[in-house]
């Protein structure tokens, strides 16, 4: 067990915590916290202190070992961990204490050059020289592609602004759900950002309903070249048709890609907003004698409804209809608690009746209505 755990506490990680989820931990904090986003500058410095730390193998050791400025002398080098195999990146020498540390040098290293500030001439002259502007365009500070940051992969002096990210898709929304692509070409206040390009993805309503990830490999084009990668894309439960997943920076030339979500047909089954119908083929006679039948459920795995035929009653539209409470599609947690706790939708029977008697009935229905 580390002797120290401030570290751990301001990127809100274990103390066992693997790289990776140090790196996504700074990343999202470095984001929602840097300055020119408004965010507090010591808060900032203490996350990027403590990524500093925590993503070097040696400082770590000696960090979880000794605490904050508790290493003995020749602990630890100095250089930027991951720099590309020239022993770390010159200029950074990192103290425990975070005295040396410059949290905007730190911000460009992991996210690629000109990315000190906002990018596109937004965040002054850090990050390898800020941006410089050629023809109206906007271009990153020349670092070129980097060895990457404990083990990140290159990233290359493309400018992109670090704030289109892409990290563990929190879709918290229902409507939209802004993704971003992390190396995004930036554009200046001279380059108009290119229209966002928009792709539909289909999924079942079975897919909808359990929630779904969906790896999608794209194409765009960078100045003229085909560049290819793969995204991927969380659909929760609940989803409707019409939701729309955005990955900033990842259209052509930077622009936008935008995902609308579809609704593939279903044999059986119809959604209506939150609840399901499902029509159903009923005789008249079992009509009249309240006949029992089971209902399936869209999930295989939950069984199924048992429904009385005389419960059936007619809707606003005419239709003879009998509603099974909670055997819908499920809510978003807003709904859930707006409905007092419900987690799905109803399922609505709709049976269609089919008249046709034998001779014989006929004439007893007649008989007993006095016809």
């Amino acid at each position: 067990m580390p002797v120290d755990l401030k570290h751990y506490r301001e990127l809100g990680v274990a103390p066992d915590a693997s790289e990776d989820a140090i790196k996504k931990a700074y990343r999202k904090l470095a984001l929602q916290h840097h300055p020119d986003k408004g965010g507090d500058p010591e808060k900032f410095k203490a996350i990027s202190t403590a990524f500093a730390v925590l993503s070097d193998p040696e400082k770590r050791a000696a960090y979880d070992r000794y605490g904050e400025g508790g290493a003995p002398p020749g602990f630890g080098g100095g250089g930027m961990p991951g720099g590309g195999g020239r022993g770390g990146m010159p200029g950074f020498t990192f103290a425990s204490g975070g005295a040396d540390i410059d949290p905007h040098e730190i911000f460009a290293a992991f996210f690629g050059s000109g990315a000190g500030g906002l990018g596109g001439g937004l965040g002054g002259g850090r990050g390898g020289g800020g941006f410089r502007r050629a023809g109206g365009r906007a271009f990153g500070g020349g670092m070129g592609g980097m060895g990457g940051l404990g083990g990140m992969g290159g990233m290359g002096g493309m400018g992109g602004s670090p704030f289109f990210e892409m990290p563990g898709f929190d879709t918290s929304s229902d409507s939209e759900s802004p993704h971003a692509g992390g190396h995004g070409r930036a554009h200046g206040h001279g380059t108009p950002k290119p229209p966002p390009v928009t792709r539909e993805l289909q999924l079942t309503l079975e897919e909808l309903y359990a929630g779904v990830t969906k790896r999608l490999r794209v194409t765009r084009r960078v100045r003229g070249q085909a560049e290819s990668k793969v995204l991927e894309i969380e659909a929760k439960p609940g989803w409707k048709a019409g939701t729309k997943v955005t990955f900033a920076g990842e259209g052509d030339d930077g622009g936008d890609l935008v995902f609308v979500i579809g609704e593939k047909a279903h044999a059986r089954f119809r959604r209506a907003g939150d609840d399901l119908e499902v029509h159903a083929a009923c005789a008249l006679a079992d009509l009249l004698r309240g006949k029992a039948v089971d209902v399936p459920h869209l999930d295989p795995a939950v069984p199924p409804a048992t429904v009385r035929l005389d419960a059936l009653a007619p809707d606003q539209n005419g239709r003879l209809c009998v509603r099974v409470v909670g055997r819908g599609m499920p809510l978003s947690s807003a709904k859930r608690e707006r409905g007092g706790g419900r987690a799905f939708g109803d399922l609505l029977v709709v049976a269609h009746v089919d008249c046709a008697l034998p001779a014989a009935q006929r004439d007893a229905v007649r008989a007993a209505l006095g016809a």
